[in-house]
C-alpha cells in the first residue's frame, strides 16, 4: 500500500498515515461516488502506475469525468451531469485531492462543513470568497425572495416613471397657459 502525503510514494505505517491521508482517500471516493471513475482511472492496472498517478498526476476535474451510463444511471444527460458536478463540487474534490497534504482540508469536518454548505447552496470555504460568489449564492438560496423584490423595485420604477412624466407634462402645460395668459 501508499501513501501520497509527503510527494513521495512510501509504505505506509502508522506514522504516515495523518488526516491528510484521510481527507485525500474521502476525496477519492467522493470523486468515484459523484463521476462513477476512480481518479486514477487509465493506471488502476498496476500497483506501480497507480502509485506513480497518485504522487505525479493531478486526476482530471470530476466535472469532465462522467460517462454517458453514469448521466442515464442518475435520469440526466451527460452535459447535465457535468453542470451539477461543474463548480463548488469540482473545487471540493480537488481540494481533497490536492498533492500536498497541506493543500488538503485540515479535518475530515472542515470536509463535511464544505459538503454540508454545498448541499445548502451556501458559499464553500474551498473557494475564493468574492462578492459575486456569495451574491449568486444567496440568489439561490431565496429566489423566491429577490425575485419578489426585483418585481417591488420594478413596479416601483415603473410608477416613479409614470408620475413623473405626468408632472412633466402637467408643468409644460402650466407653463404654456402661463405664457399665453401673458400674450393675451
Amino acid at each position: 500500500a501508499v501513501c501520497a502525503d509527503n510527494g513521495h510514494a512510501q509504505a505506509i505505517t502508522a506514522s504516515a498515515v495523518t488526516t491528510a491521508t484521510d481527507v485525500y482517500a474521502l476525496g477519492t471516493l467522493l470523486y468515484v461516488l459523484l463521476s462513477g471513475r476512480h481518479p486514477a482511472e487509465e493506471s488502476l492496472g498496476s500497483t506501480a502506475g497507480l502509485v506513480r498517478a497518485i504522487v505525479d498526476t493531478d486526476p482530471d476535474r470530476v466535472s469532465t469525468s462522467p460517462g454517458d451510463d453514469d448521466a442515464s444511471a442518475r435520469n440526466t444527460t451527460r452535459e447535465g451531469l457535468k453542470r451539477v458536478l461543474r463548480g463548488d463540487l469540482d473545487v471540493i474534490v480537488a481540494r481533497c485531492l490536492k498533492k500536498a497534504p497541506a493543500e488538503r482540508y485540515a479535518s475530515v469536518s472542515m470536509l463535511a462543513e464544505d459538503v454540508q454548505r454545498y448541499l445548502d447552496d451556501e458559499p464553500i470555504g474551498a473557494r475564493p470568497d468574492t462578492l459575486a460568489y456569495r451574491a449568486a449564492k444567496f440568489v439561490r438560496r431565496h429566489t423566491g425572495a429577490v425575485a419578489a423584490a426585483a418585481a417591488v423595485a420594478l413596479l416601483l420604477a415603473g410608477l416613479v416613471g409614470f408620475y413623473t412624466a405626468r408632472l412633466t407634462r402637467e408643468r409644460d402645460r402650466a407653463r404654456l397657459q402661463a405664457l399665453r395668459a401673458t400674450k393675451a
